[in-house]
């Protein structure tokens, strides 16, 4: 059944109807107090490459590591470096608390690769060329 473009909402979805009479004998047919339209997002196409990307095998991979990287990231920073509860008031500060925490963690994992680097062992592709 074709579904026409009818028009745009405000909170952001395309509304599409079918033709008038087009829905006879139809088992999905509008019944009294019901709205025959089918709304999808703005972002719709935007949606579905992230889905594919999402179910594709390096997003499976991905997912699986996602615990142990980023996750776990989070979790340092507020068991071990005190972002469980902000210090400071106001947000200039807390934004300044958390940009500290981001380069203490940033500094401590440049430095266990170097040492890591030293000993023969490298997890990265290539560790900032040039520097120390």
């Amino acid at each position: 059944m074709p579904f026409y473009y009818r028009t745009t909402t405000r909170k952001g979805s395309h509304e599409f109807k079918p033709p008038k009479g087009s829905c006879q004998g139809c088992p999905f047919a509008k019944k009294p107090g019901e709205d025959r339209v089918l709304r999808l997002s703005i972002h719709q196409e935007t949606y579905n490459e992230l889905r594919q990307q999402r179910l594709s095998l390096r997003g499976k991979i991905l997912r699986s590591v996602r615990p142990s990287t980023v996750e776990l990231s989070f979790a340092h920073s507020k068991e071990l470096h005190g972002l469980r509860y902000a210090r400071y008031r106001g947000v200039q500060k807390v934004k300044t608390q958390v940009l500290m925490t981001a380069i203490i963690q940033n500094l401590k994992k440049w430095a266990k690769l170097r040492s890591l680097q030293k000993i023969g062992l490298h997890l990265t592709s290539h560790i900032i060329e040039g520097s120390v």
